[in-house]
């Protein structure tokens, strides 16, 4: 407070302002993390001074984290794998839904019966973000076939009729005939 001044003086280069009684010091940009002291004289009509001072501490600019997550291929057959890839900068550390504390990238296989989504939360000092990948497993239906005779008894010479219908994608038939 510098109620009776009439000049400021300041070992920096803020600015210095005055606005019903109360002196304002604005400190310049620094570019750098450091601790800087600052120093305001004030100057009364009659010549008296008095200084003070302030101690000011810079922190460098923390980067907030950066991750990635990825599933390669993104979609399996149940009981195939897949491998899932992540990355991560500006982190202290990596947690996975998988296996918990990972390293800060790296890849890890692996299996499911059914559709999965996997995350990594990755925290450092500018904070915590997530990155997530999701696994498809897609349902294989068991091909269906069925076969019927048109006459369940016939006489020998004579012939019969087979009639058969497949369901669900069979990519193969084989008959065979027996006795």
């Amino acid at each position: 407070n510098s109620t009776n001044a009439t000049s400021w003086s300041s070992s920096w280069g803020g600015s210095i302002t005055q606005a019903n009684g109360i002196t304002t010091l604005t400190a310049p940009t620094v570019s750098s993390p450091q601790t800087f002291t600052l120093t305001l004289t004030c100057i009364n009509s009659v010549g008296t001074s008095i200084q003070g001072q302030a101690q000011v501490t810079v922190n460098p600019i923390q980067q907030p984290p950066t991750c990635s997550l990825t599933a390669n291929p993104s979609s399996i057959n149940s009981g195939q794998s897949s491998t899932l890839v992540w990355s991560s900068n500006n982190v202290t550390t990596v947690t996975s839904s998988w296996a918990g504390n990972v390293a800060v990238s790296g890849s890890q296989s692996v299996s499911t019966t059914s559709t999965t989504t996997y995350t990594i939360t990755c925290t450092g000092p500018g904070g915590t973000t997530s990155s997530s990948a999701t696994v498809t497993v897609n349902v294989v239906q068991v091909p269906v076939c069925t076969l019927s005779a048109s006459q369940t008894t016939i006489n020998q010479g004579q012939s019969v009729s087979l009639t058969w219908n497949s369901t669900n994608n069979p990519t193969s038939w084989n008959a065979s005939w027996g006795s």
